[in-house]
């Protein structure tokens, strides 16, 4: 375990790391995922066995798109539901 601003944060999982950002976000995993952030807690990118899954953000800050690999898109909207819109292939 460690602290990062004041959390207590898994460093190991069966003998495998997890890293971290300076504000506490996974960076590493165990698992060997690389998961990129920006603007503090947003998600841009969850990388695990070869394939991409990377986040886009509206004006707002709320997640608008989501695209996995080359395989397909799904599209939200946030007007009253924050449900899933539309997915494409």
């Amino acid at each position: 375990m460690s602290k990062i601003n004041g959390l207590d944060l898994l460093t190991k999982y069966n003998g495998n790391s997890i890293t971290y950002d300076n504000i506490g976000n996974p960076t590493g995993y165990y698992n060997g995922a690389a998961i990129t952030w920006q603007k503090g807690r947003q998600l841009v990118a969850y990388t695990s066995g070869g394939t991409t899954t990377a986040y886009t953000y509206g004006m707002t800050g709320q997640r608008v798109r989501e695209t996995v690999g080359s395989a397909g898109v799904a599209v939200y909207t946030h007007r009253f539901t924050h449900s899933l819109r539309r997915e494409t292939q």
